[in-house]
């Protein structure tokens, strides 16, 4: 336990995601065509991707959110 890497152990899982990217951009547009609402009730016609533990997530902010 001597050895210090300086990085933290989420590091190696951040190039996972990144190379999931592209995999999560058809997850993505797939999310769309089941949810078609999301587009009407997000303020960007692109809702946020995000994904987290493989699972894609539709974060949609709302204008003048109280």
């Amino acid at each position: 336990m001597g050895k210090v890497s300086g990085s933290n152990p989420d590091s190696s899982n951040f190039f996972e995601t990144r190379h999931l990217a592209d995999e999560a951009e058809e997850r993505l547009q797939n999310s769309l065509q089941a949810c078609p609402e999301l587009k009407t009730k997000c303020r960007s016609e692109r809702p946020v991707a995000k994904l987290c533990s493989f699972t894609i997530y539709c974060i949609c902010e709302k204008p003048g959110a109280p």
